[in-house]
């Protein structure tokens, strides 16, 4: 309900065409997902990201980029082609939308944990612009930035849960659902 409102902000007052992409990624990004299979939000996230691209709207397309990935992380795609589409992505949300770059480090670090890949440095691609973690929780703590707080507890519960330390998941998943982007 509250992402279905603030699509309808957004499509009421936006000045220009990146409105309707706006409004969709948010449809796409936040709602639709929990109704239809991944692989076809996955595809709204393709066509998104290629709709922004043309606009010259690389913020929203790469944050389009940034949950096409998610989505098919959760759907079942092979770590290591994950891994490396997140490795050749990175760079360039890092020139063009921090936002996604800054989530897609963290979904690069919590691949990098589940696959053992101790030698790569996610946040390396972002040129000084993002450190590690706990600079992106502590920038992110700062001003007040709840979605990226989430972010991070959301993926330290991933990352408990699939190593099966399930005291340390139940404390990150307790914290990320306190916030109000949960």
């Amino acid at each position: 309900r509250q992402w279905v409102g603030f699509a309808k902000t957004l499509l009421e007052k936006s000045p220009n065409g990146t409105v309707t992409s706006r409004a969709s990624f948010i449809l796409y990004a936040m709602v639709n997902f929990w109704y239809v299979p991944l692989q076809e939000s996955s595809n709204h996230m393709q066509e998104i990201e290629d709709m922004n691209f043309k606009f010259g709207d690389t913020e929203n397309a790469y944050m389009a980029q940034c949950m096409r990935y998610k989505f098919l992380f959760f759907r079942g795609e092979r770590l290591s082609t994950f891994s490396r589409k997140l490795e050749t992505s990175l760079p360039l949300m890092a020139r063009f939308s921090i936002g996604s770059a800054r989530l897609s480090a963290l979904d690069k670090e919590m691949i990098d944990a589940l696959t053992g890949d101790k030698s790569s440095n996610p946040y390396a691609a972002s040129n000084g612009k993002l450190r590690n973690k706990q600079a992106i929780l502590d920038e992110a703590q700062s001003t007040m930035d709840f979605q990226t707080i989430g972010s991070v507890y959301t993926q330290n519960f991933f990352i408990s849960f699939w190593m099966g330390d399930y005291d340390k998941a139940l404390e990150a998943s307790d914290t990320a659902m306190s916030f109000p982007s949960a």
